[in-house]
């Protein structure tokens, strides 16, 4: 899959409201343990429009973001940005699962790949942001498929 979908940014705003996130969280802390609370919770409330402000900035400079690159910066902003008392990459793992879900796609690589990225993305330079969002929007790429409908 070359290019990401075309999904409407409705549904983005949607798998990255605040509510969703805290229960994503949520879920993540009662299922594999850790701490609950929310530390930056601004940034949960601005995590879809930072999404978007950076999308618009980098159109401005002749690179338009598609869903699966906007994804991608979330979980970027989610992990490095640290919103949550513990879970953030967990959070940020299960966020992007839920948007591939609404888009009616699916990760077809290696769990344990898709990890490591994540892991990569939490030790990276935060001065290599660009690079390293797009780096892990590719490797997405190369691991989606269209979801079966169940009818």
């Amino acid at each position: 899959m070359a290019r990401g979908p075309e999904i409407p940014s409705r549904a983005l705003r949607n798998c990255l409201s605040p509510r969703t996130l805290v229960l994503l969280n949520w879920k993540s802390i009662q299922k594999e343990g850790g701490s609950f609370g929310v530390l930056k919770p601004e940034l949960l409330v601005n995590l879809a429009e930072l999404v978007e402000q950076t999308a618009h900035y980098m159109a401005q400079e002749g690179r338009s973001l598609d869903f699966i690159e906007r994804v991608s910066l979330a979980v970027y902003l989610l992990v490095k940005g640290h919103p949550f008392q513990d879970g953030n990459k967990r959070t940020a793992l299960r966020m992007l699962i839920n948007c591939l879900r609404l888009a009616e796609l699916k990760y077809t690589g290696r769990p344990i790949d898709l990890a490591y990225s994540i892991e990569a993305i939490a030790k990276s330079d935060p001065s290599e942001k660009e690079k390293l969002f797009l780096e892990f929007a590719g490797f997405l790429k190369r691991h989606l498929q269209r979801r079966d409908k169940v009818a």
